[in-house]
């Protein structure tokens, strides 16, 4: 039985197991539920999205009311791949609800793949036990519109289910049952829950069921909106609340100098004997925590009456001249007065700023200009160039961040040179200049003698709107020095710089009685060591350099060191306290 058959197995039982080998304490989450098992990959896990739509193609005309798909595309999707298209049709068509993993792309944002990115999928990320987020779990915003993707969050780590025989995936737990984790295992979860709501509400469409499962999902703090969407699934909310709403609204893309306003329409259903008045709260704010500014977004009314078994429809209505630039995103908060209901409808706003050239003019150690293409990162991530022949790059109005370097002989040695410029701000047309010569050496100070061994690394860390970066470099026994170019006081964001050493007491350190005190000796390979206590050598000239006169002979007193470590930092402005440890010869 191959890996996929095993995944098959798993995700099923999830959905639907019946439990019978834990005594029906293993349930699945719709133990009741009618299954239809189809296979779309190969048994080496892929395939083509030609077989991925024959697939949910086949689930249709079967009359599939939920699709669970434990697969997707490691590569980002903007939700414009055919994949994608076709699901948002056959769901519109049919009224199948698909429901598919966010994917293990984490923790990087932009990372769903398709088909998770189609607009009527119910796409999942994954938490633990806890509710915090896997590592894995992919993230949003979804690339190309930066809407809110996955939709919810369900149970994928370490996921109980059930085991097939022969080899075991995952960890196994007895032998009936086996762990996992992944979105794959968090999206069965979600498929259950939406197959107990279509039974007890069968006239409910795919579009209606996603509603209901995330304008009642519960949202966890510490979480973004793009890694959580409308937070995770709360079946038993889904089920006994009356009314439920509009689960995701895109508000739109605008430019910061638009005018005029938009509107657009949240719908909330009470399928209750008796109206519900609910107040009406509106909440945004950039990643940063950065909020949107006040009638950016306007609810119609600060209260909705929403009939018995009936719908009320709320208008939203967007003010892009009134929002400073920046991606928005938050939710739209429906809750009675008695605290019986509350539903939510996830948000997101977009407004972009006015586009920019960034040049980069490149100099090397000698002061001629050089064709080089740096690296240019900011809140948005990596920034490509435009006119790679004359580095330039067009940006939206904002902070970036430059970094350049590499290694360079030097006298013989390896050198390490690290130019980053954290802060260059855009305004306009603008130049960023990329000087090594403008660079200073990194030097850690032990109060005994010490030589580097083994691993430098170093890396800078930049946040920028509530967006991180992380950029590190290691290098092992191969570069000896380290430049890095100073930088003034960062103000927008946080920047740091540290760097790791691993320096060590000398292994051998010997002198000439009457001559120079450091011969910088060394053991060659697979040499025997000198006494830990030293020793004394008679050392004789192989030559002499006056002429006719025999060599001197001279006496060299030498002692083995055993290797200590030191480790030192340097942070630029805006980091951490920077801190040392000496090298130092242990104990023995």
């Amino acid at each position: 039985m191959d890996s996929r058959e095993l995944r098959r197995q798993r995700v099923a039982s999830i959905v639907g197991g019946s439990g019978a080998a834990s005594g029906g304490s293993r349930k699945g989450v719709a133990p009741g539920a009618d299954l239809l098992i189809g296979k779309v990959l190969g048994d080496d896990g892929f395939g083509t999205q030609s077989q991925v739509i024959a697939g949910m193609e086949w689930s249709v005309a079967r009359g599939a009311k939920v699709v669970n798909m434990s697969l997707g595309s490691e590569t980002a999707s903007a939700g414009t791949d055919p994949l994608s298209q076709t699901l948002n049709e056959l769901s519109a068509s049919s009224g199948t609800l698909f429901v598919v993993a966010a994917g293990n792309s984490g923790p990087g944002q932009g990372t769903i793949g398709s088909p998770g990115a189609a607009d009527a999928a119910l796409t999942v990320g994954a938490v633990d036990r806890d509710d915090s987020l896997a590592g894995f779990s992919s993230r949003g915003p979804r690339v190309g519109d930066d809407t809110v993707k996955p939709d919810v969050t369900a149970p994928g780590v370490g996921i109980v289910a059930a085991r097939a025989s022969g080899p075991t995936m995952g960890e196994a737990v007895d032998g009936s049952y086996v762990a996992a984790s992944g979105t794959s295992m968090a999206t069965p979860h979600v498929a259950g829950a939406a197959a107990l709501l279509a039974q007890q509400h069968p006239d409910w469409t795919a579009s209606r069921l996603k509603d209901a499962l995330t304008s009642t999902a519960r949202t966890i703090g510490g979480q973004k909106v793009t890694e959580q969407g409308a937070g995770r699934i709360d079946l038993t909310a889904a089920t006994r609340t009356p009314v439920t709403a509009t689960g995701t609204l895109a508000l739109g893309t605008y430019e910061a100098d638009d005018s005029g306003t938009s509107t657009r329409t949240v719908r909330y259903t009470n399928r209750s004997d008796a109206p519900v008045t609910l107040g009406l709260r509106a909440e945004l704010a950039t990643s940063s925590g950065r909020k949107v500014d006040d009638g950016a977004v306007s609810p119609g009314s600060a209260s909705l009456t929403v009939p018995a078994g009936g719908t009320a429809e709320l208008p939203l209505t967007v003010d892009p001249s009134r929002a400073a630039q920046g991606d928005y995103y938050g939710y739209l908060t429906a809750s009675s007065a008695d605290g019986m209901v509350s539903v939510h409808t996830t948000l997101s706003l977009v407004v972009r700023g006015p586009v920019h050239k960034l040049k980069v003019v490149s100099y090397d150690l000698t002061g001629e200009r050089v064709h080089s293409l740096p690296t240019i990162w900011g809140p948005d991530g990596f920034v490509e160039y435009t006119d790679r022949e004359n580095a330039v790059a067009e940006v939206e109005e904002g902070t970036y961040q430059i970094v350049s370097g590499g290694v360079e002989q030097e006298n013989g040695k390896e050198v390490l040179r690290h130019i980053v410029l954290p802060q260059v701000r855009v305004t306009e047309d603008t130049t960023a200049v990329v000087d090594p010569r403008k660079t200073t050496k990194v030097e850690i100070r032990t109060p005994r003698p010490a030589e580097q061994r083994g691993i430098l690394s170093f890396q800078t860390y930049r946040e920028i709107d509530g967006h991180g970066w992380i950029d590190g470099t290691m290098y092992f026994d191969l570069a000896e020095e380290l430049y890095v170019s100073p930088t003034a006081q960062v103000t927008d964001g946080t920047f740091e710089f540290a760097s790791r050493w691993q320096l060590v007491a000398p292994q051998l350190e010997a002198e000439v009685v009457g001559g120079p005190r450091d011969l910088g000796a060394f053991y060659m390979p697979h040499s025997p060591l000198f006494d830990r206590r030293g020793e004394r050598l008679t050392a004789v000239a192989a030559g002499s350099d006056r002429a006719g006169l025999p060599p001197r002979p001279r006496q060299a007193r030498r002692r083995h060191r055993r290797n200590g470590r030191g480790w030192g930092r340097v942070h630029g402005e805006g980091g951490r306290p920077s801190g040392s440890e000496p090298a130092r010869e242990p104990r023995c």
